[in-house]
């Protein structure tokens, strides 16, 4: 089950540049989710 699976079999590895980075503790549940939304509707994926 899982082989390569990152964060079970493979360590996770943090991205260089990411398209979205979110301070969680800055942040409510909300705002976050709000900042992913305009990601993705910038994007037309939603």
């Amino acid at each position: 089950m899982g082989r390569g699976l990152t964060g079970v079999d493979d360590p996770y590895e943090l991205p260089e540049d990411p398209d979205l980075r979110i301070d969680t503790q800055g942040r409510t549940a909300e705002e976050s989710a709000a900042a992913l939304y305009a990601l993705l509707a910038e994007r037309g994926l939603a």
